[in-house]
């Protein structure tokens, strides 16, 4: 199996291509049986290298989105990919992306657990119609976040100043909890690249589960 994965990468490094976890997984399932299997090689090598995996040549299938006019990314291509206020754009991974534009006037930044809540939100224009009445950004990793959701995040909560709050909405259980954590101080898995994943100045915005435990009500269960 090391063989296998290493293969792969020597010839992404060799022919300066990137490949994802999953180009590898399809390139010979059978020796691989599941995608964990590739996602958990690919992650001891880079830590075993002290390198990360973008150096590597390897890069994670993007799943998280942002809404948003007020944020544009300038990719390393030269392209521009404007925000929107009522549509989701899809999160490049960070090596791609050479500058975050930000308009001056952005008052907050809001992380959702949930990709249903981020998507009404965003159909609303929440970032531009909400009680504080000034634009913000919204970002979701749908569920436990991408590498690309958290860099951008991480970009967003070095760059912008300290008055400018950055929220998380996630559940009141376990699972919300750890996606909050994974945010803000980074994953067990990739201890090796914490330096430009973490958000520490993330604030979890919503009901916790010490409140719930003072009103009698226990944490909601998933369905």
């Amino acid at each position: 199996v090391a063989c296998a994965v290493v293969t792969c990468i020597h010839e992404a490094l060799i022919t300066q291509v990137p490949i994802t976890k999953r180009d590898i997984y399809y390139r010979n399932v059978e020796l691989f049986k599941k995608q964990l299997v590739v996602d958990n090689m690919v992650d001891d090598l880079a830590a075993t290298f002290a390198v990360t995996r973008d150096e590597l040549f390897v890069r994670a299938s993007s799943k998280g989105v942002f809404c948003g006019s007020v944020l544009s990314l300038r990719l390393e291509s030269g392209t521009v990919i404007a925000g929107n206020d009522r549509q989701p754009t899809i999160i490049p991974s960070g090596d791609d992306i050479q500058e975050l534009i930000i308009e001056e006037d952005i008052a907050w930044v809001m992380v959702i657990e949930k990709e249903a809540v981020f998507q009404t939100l965003c159909r609303v224009g929440f970032t531009r119609r909400n009680a504080l009445e000034r634009p913000g950004i919204l970002l979701t990793g749908k569920g436990y976040p991408d590498i690309a959701t958290r860099q951008m995040l991480h970009k967003l909560s070095t760059g912008l100043p300290e008055e400018i709050p950055i929220f998380a909405v996630v559940d009141a259980d376990p699972y919300g909890v750890d996606i909050l954590v994974t945010y803000a101080f980074g994953s067990r898995s990739l201890q090796h690249e914490r330096e430009g994943l973490v958000s520490e100045r993330l604030v979890w915005l919503g009901v916790k589960p010490s409140q719930l435990e003072k009103s009698g009500s226990g944490p909601p269960s998933k369905s």
